[in-house]
């Protein structure tokens, strides 16, 4: 049931670049995705542990020195920016 749920939920996202995907566990914290349930999932993302997710170059906060010059490393060419999904469990 929750191959098909996560399925879903990527059906919706535009882009075929990275789903990073992470499984809230108990009081623990969270878990890796296995190797099993990743191969399992049907999107057309390339699903990967959050924990292997390739580097987000999208900020809320921008970095700049006290000329105003950005200190955030570029974007290259054509990079998409993954996706991070974080599934609780009950």
């Amino acid at each position: 049931m929750l191959v098909a749920a996560l399925d879903t939920i990527a059906a919706h996202l535009p882009d075929s670049t990275a789903l990073c995907l992470t499984l809230m566990g108990g009081p623990g914290g969270s878990t890796p995705a296995d190797s099993q349930l990743l191969a399992t999932l049907r999107t057309r993302q390339r699903p990967v542990r959050g924990t292997d997710c390739p580097p987000t170059y999208t900020r809320m906060v921008r970095y700049v020195d006290s000329l105003g010059r950005s200190l955030d490393p570029p974007r290259p060419p054509d990079y998409l920016d993954p996706y991070q999904l974080t599934v609780g469990r009950t």
